[in-house]
């Protein structure tokens, strides 16, 4: 009997702790830690076609749209189908949380509330 697959996302402001939060659940519980900002810059080093897009909007100062992120973890989404995961900084903004929505259930929501 297969198992249902975990699909979870930790939310909070930048350096409230996601990436350490995550990597402890993720290695206590056996699912894929992905983090956004970490698949950016993998992009960003490879050269791939979304980042270069990326690249064009962070050398001149700009944040990367929700189009351009969304599309980059719609992406890695789809090529861990299988798997159990935790999202680490993305969804950020209710674009990008309708573009998850639309392709799966999140069963679990963690948000990091940190004054």
């Amino acid at each position: 009997m297969a198992s249902k697959l975990l699909r979870a996302v930790i939310l909070g402001p930048p350096g409230s702790g996601k990436g350490t939060v995550c990597e402890r659940i993720a290695q206590n519980f056996g699912l894929q830690h992905l983090s956004s900002g970490h698949l950016l810059r993998e992009n960003l080093k490879t050269g791939t076609e979304v980042g270069d897009v990326a690249k064009q909007y962070l050398e001149k100062g700009l944040l990367v749209p929700d189009h351009v992120i969304t599309r980059l973890m719609m992406s890695e989404l789809e090529t861990r189908s299988a798997q159990h995961w935790l999202l680490d900084g993305f969804p950020r903004t209710l674009v990008q949380a309708e573009a998850l929505d639309g392709i799966c259930d999140v069963d679990l929501v963690i948000s990091l509330n940190i004054p």
